[in-house]
């Protein structure tokens, strides 16, 4: 009986392990497999298929950069170049002899690389509220027209949350990127895919 209840632990624990969903996290930089000392690009992609391109910086081949593949947002952290890119990326980062230290080969970007990136995958690009603005502005000289606005804040009541890890989006509910140059400053409001 005991070798039973062993065996159906074990099940379970193998059967809830199996039901685990993970978020994966691959590293953009100036050397394909490698995390350089120049680079800070990551792209997440949770079970979902929603993908989100933090910090594009230098070494992300603009919005051209085939290994990006489909970004649904452009999520920088703060206004330095290196981090919001104020160059991208001109090497082939599947080169053997593709630099990997501070020093490899860029291009001055105008608008920054988060900003390009954005207009061309179509992808929202999340910032804190005082680089909006500017950021909004980037996407506008590369589009050629200012890019539609966020949608209006969703007025909702403060209170205890239940601490349940299931608490957010129901299975039939998606974060869907809102429209291309969307300085979007309030990431914690729900947007619906169609």
């Amino acid at each position: 009986m005991l070798k039973i209840a062993k065996l159906t632990g074990l099940l379970v624990i193998v059967s809830c392990a199996s039901l685990a969903q993970n978020v994966k996290v691959t590293a953009i930089g100036a050397r394909t497999g490698e995390f350089c000392s120049p680079d800070r690009a990551l792209l997440f992609e949770d079970p979902t298929g929603v993908r989100i391109l933090f910090d594009p910086a230098t070494t992300v081949a603009g919005g051209s950069d085939p290994r990006l593949g489909v970004v649904h947002a452009v999520l920088v952290s703060h206004a330095h170049g290196d981090h919001i890119g104020n160059a991208q990326l001109n090497q082939n980062p599947d080169a053997p002899n593709a630099g990997c230290a501070s020093g490899v080969a860029v291009t001055a970007t105008p608008n920054s690389n988060a900003a390009g990136i954005a207009a061309a995958k179509g992808a929202a690009v999340v910032v804190a509220a005082e680089l909006a603005s500017f950021m909004s502005r980037k996407v506008q000289n590369i589009l050629g027209a200012a890019p539609p606005g966020c949608p209006a804040p969703v007025q909702a009541e403060a209170g205890p949350m239940p601490a349940d890890h299931r608490v957010g989006f129901d299975d039939h509910q998606r974060i869907a990127p809102v429209r291309p140059g969307c300085a979007q400053d309030r990431p914690e409001q729900p947007i619906h895919r169609a």
